[in-house]
């Protein structure tokens, strides 16, 4: 049987009624685009105006899912259900015969797509016997009570006792006026406390509530137990297998489980954007329901349906939706097609000879173009707009691309031959200012390198370079503002070549003009200066040191070739060389005297006098004094080998008389003190010119092998 549904047609709009609809769409294209506003009310004309209906179908379907074997059931004997199983239509499973299609046996037919699931018996199957579970008694006992009609009290456990409430099991309350403390504040701070008298300064009474901390339960009375609830105290409950009637119907059956879904789809009766289906049910109504026959498949009914083509293809949707839900175990037993109607006015005509329709919602200010004139102006002009660029006519390009632009906002070729026309530019631009800034940098390079004299370049070349490079890009700015308005080849040419020149000419004057201003004379000078500086943080020294000299002989033949100012460096040269002069003359004049003071004669302590002074004199001035330190210590070595071997008997004498304590504190009374004083004058440089050489007394009773007239250590 076909699918009949009530399907209404397109209806064509009365003048009447298209003319409120033509002015909205006028006042959409004004605003749309303001530019053509003239072109558009001039050309503009509608030809046609139509009404079309838009369908949304919900396919409401409830499926049935059967086991596939059936199995062994049992349900409580029931005269009126065992009437009700329908004679078999197949020959039930039996021994040595295969499964049965159990899609052959009915189970029930639902008035509702509801949610359902239940066993159904095959026909051939069935037998009545006696229930096995109570003993053909109906009645089984209580399992959770165990038969006796009581169970444990959940609220004391089975104890008939629980803690009092009132104690907390401590068989004390607190006194309610000290709040349990035992005494009373004064309230004042500072304040003495006296004891309660209430409770005698105890702080609790005992509990009259309870017995020992505890109370009778409420549940239970006392008694721990109360009658079961699942058998109210009887002790046996209704057999569940047989509903008390003592008897059962067993055979086999199959669990069926019935489930609801839903399949939709919509359609316009007449092909068109999907946007305008949306359009059109935004005020859909309910045009009823329709019941379809389940006799037939739904592809059957669809096919033979006489509904327009766009609406036959949301039917054939639903079919699809319908086939993804069965399988072997499940089909579908019951179908209702739900519809809502909805409407849309298409209008449609022509302007400066191109085709236009739009899909509008009466009532409303939603629009939605199908064939828009502007797009299709929009459109020729890209068009010629490609075609010239492809001819290498950039001037007409870019002004079609802007006609199509002004039609269209959002074309994508106007906007890609804008963006080719930009990258052209930048990449002539960068072409330009980058090859007049890298020639005037590399110009700039060889002056650096090849005439400009002194060692530190590095500094002022890049800065110069980057002054060049800058200067480059700046004057590709300026070429770019040129360019953009420049779209004849040859003139972009010129333009190119002036702008390059020019950038060469800018590029290369900054640079000379940079070498002035921050020069390599400078740089050279600033890192002279900077290691003058670390070496000599205090001056020039006066005093004549090696290495000084050697680092101001090598600072000088390092920039010897620069143009750096060498005159503080050669002065401070020239001081250490006449220092160093003078010191060498300085250490003739002292060996000399050192020479002088060892050939001539006289007592050792003079000569050793004589040196000392000599020494720390020109020990001040830079003067190496290593050979009068020899001589002082020549002298003192003489005169340790010489004392011993003079004095052998007199030492024996000197340790027998140095028992008296009166020696000893005469001898270091005068000889400590003046050694001390005389080392601490010769080591603080200062002038002997007034400290005479003495010479210590000669011990009693000693002897000396040489002259009487000499001292023992000369």
């Amino acid at each position: 049987m076909p699918l009949l549904i009530p399907i209404l047609k397109v209806q064509e709009l009365t003048p009447e009624e298209l003319d409120p609809l033509k002015d909205a769409l006028l006042a959409h294209l004004r605003s749309q685009n303001t530019a053509t506003r003239d072109q558009v009310e001039k050309n503009f004309h509608v030809t046609r105006g139509e009404r079309v209906p838009a369908y949304a179908f919900t396919l409401q379907l409830l499926l049935e899912t059967r086991e596939a074997v059936p199995r062994p059931f049992v349900k409580p004997f029931n005269e009126e259900e065992a009437r009700r199983i329908p004679p078999a239509s197949g020959s039930p499973a039996g021994p040595g015969v295969g499964l049965p299609d159990l899609w052959s046996f009915p189970s029930e037919e639902r008035m509702d797509f509801t949610l359902h699931a239940d066993s159904y018996f095959l026909p051939g199957t069935l037998s009545v016997e006696d229930c096995r579970d109570c003993f053909q008694q109906g009645e089984t006992g209580c399992k959770p009570c165990l038969g006796k009609g009581v169970e444990s009290c959940p609220t004391c456990m089975g104890v008939g006792r629980q803690p009092c409430v009132y104690c907390k099991g401590s068989e004390k309350v607190p006194c309610l006026r000290c709040a349990g403390e035992g005494r009373l504040s004064s309230g004042e701070v500072g304040g003495r406390s006296a004891g309660c008298d209430a409770c005698a300064g105890k702080g609790k009474f005992p509990c009259t509530h309870c017995s020992g901390g505890k109370l009778t339960c409420p549940a239970c009375g006392g008694g721990g137990k109360k009658p079961c609830v699942k058998c109210l105290g009887q002790g046996k409950t209704v057999c569940a297998s047989c509903g008390g009637q003592k008897k059962v119907i067993s055979g086999q059956a199959f669990q069926s489980a019935f489930k609801p879904v839903q399949a939709r789809s919509a359609s316009l009766v007449e092909r068109g954007p999907r946007d305008v289906l949306d359009l059109a049910l935004q005020k859909a109504v309910d045009v009823g329901s329709l019941s379809l026959d389940m006799k037939e498949s739904l592809e059957k009914q669809v096919k033979e349906a006489d509904v327009p083509t766009p609406l036959r293809n949301a039917l054939n949707e639903l079919v699809e939706r319908e086939k993804s839900y069965l399988s072997p175990n499940t089909r579908v037993v019951k179908r209702r097609l739900e519809m809502v109607e909805g409407s849309v006015v298409r209008i449609s005509g022509y302007c400066s000879g191109q085709e236009f329709a739009y899909w509008m919602l009466p009532g409303t200010t939603q629009l939605i173009a199908e064939k828009d004139p502007l797009t299709s102006f929009g459109v020729s002009a890209a068009t010629l707009a490609e075609e010239a660029r492809a001819q290498g006519d950039w001037k007409k390009a870019l002004s079609q691309a802007r006609e199509a632009l002004s039609y269209s906002p959002d074309h994508a070729v106007a906007r890609d031959i804008f963006r080719a026309w930009n990258g052209k530019v930048i990449q002539d631009v960068v072409l330009a200012g980058g090859s007049g800034a890298l020639i005037a940098t590399v110009v700039q390079a060889l002056w650096f390198w090849q005439i400009e004299k002194g060692l530190h370049k590095t500094g002022p070349f890049l800065w110069a370079c980057g002054l060049q490079l800058t200067l480059g890009f700046l004057g590709a700015g300026v070429l770019a503002a040129i360019l953009v308005r420049t779209r004849n080849y040859f003139s972009r040419g010129t333009v190119l070549a002036l702008g390059c020149a020019g950038v060469f000419l800018l590029s290369t004057a900054a640079g000379q003009w940079s070498t002035r201003w921050r020069s390599v004379r400078a740089a050279d000078q600033a890192v002279l200066d900077q290691e003058l500086n670390t070496h000599f943080p205090y001056g020039y020294p006066e005093v004549f040191f090696e290495p000084d000299l050697v680092f101001l002989q090598n600072l000088n033949d390092t920039y010897k070739g620069t143009r750096v100012d060498l005159n503080p460096l050669q002065e401070a040269l020239a001081l250490q060389r006449a220092l160093q002069a003078r010191l060498v003359a300085q250490q003739a004049e002292f060996n000399e005297k050192v020479k002088a003071i060892l050939l001539t004669g006289g007592s050792g302590v003079k000569k050793k006098y004589q040196l000392t002074k000599l020494r720390n004199r020109y020990s001040l001035m830079g003067v190496d004094v290593t050979r009068a330190d020899e001589a002082l210590q020549e002298d003192f070595t003489e005169k340790e080998n010489t004392v011993p071997k003079k004095s052998n008997p007199t030492s024996r004498i000197q340790i027998r008389r140095g028992t008296s304590s009166k020696v000893t504190q005469k001898t270091s009374s005068r000889t400590k003190p003046r050694k001390s004083s005389q080392e601490t004058k010769v080591r603080s440089g200062e002038s002997l010119k007034n400290f005479p050489p003495t010479e210590p007394k000669q011990p009693r009773g000693k002897t000396s092998s040489s002259s009487s007239k000499k001292a023992w250590w000369e």
